[in-house]
C-alpha cells in the first residue's frame, strides 16, 4: 500500500518533470497581478464562486440570510457535526439555531490562534 506522503511526491515529481534539474524556483519570475477589487455585482461574484468550486465537487446551496443559520444546522446534523471552529469575528452562536445548544471555549492549538471552538453538548 502507498503512502500519502508518496503520493503526494509521486504527483510532485510527476508535475515538474519537464523542469531542467539544475533550475531553481527563484530563478523564475511568477506574475503576481492578482485582482484586488472587482467591479461584478455581488450576484455575478457569488455565481463565479459556485461555479469555481463546483469543479471541486463541492455543493453550493445559496440561502438568505435569515436561512443561514438553519442551513447551517443542518449541514452539520447531516455530517454528524459535534465540534466547530468558529472565527472570532463571527457573533457567538449568531450563525447556530437555539434548538441545539453549543457551547464555546477557547482553542486548545496554539496560544496565537484566537479562534473559539463551539461544542455540541
Amino acid at each position: 500500500m502507498v503512502s500519502a506522503r508518496e503520493t503526494i511526491l509521486w504527483r510532485i515529481r510527476h508535475a515538474t518533470r519537464d523542469v531542467p534539474e539544475e533550475e531553481r524556483a527563484e530563478a523564475v519570475t511568477v506574475e503576481r497581478g492578482y485582482r484586488r477589487e472587482d467591479d461584478a455585482s455581488r450576484e455575478e461574484r457569488v455565481g463565479r464562486f459556485a461555479e469555481n468550486v463546483a469543479e471541486y465537487e463541492a455543493t453550493v446551496r445559496r440561502v438568505k440570510t435569515d436561512e443561514l443559520p438553519g442551513a447551517i444546522e443542518e449541514a452539520l446534523e447531516r455530517r454528524g457535526v459535534k465540534r466547530l471552529v468558529v472565527p472570532p469575528y463571527l457573533p457567538k452562536n449568531g450563525y447556530l439555531r437555539a434548538s441545539r445548544p453549543y457551547g464555546t471555549r477557547p482553542d486548545p492549538g496554539s496560544p496565537k490562534r484566537s479562534s473559539t471552538a463551539a461544542t455540541a453538548y
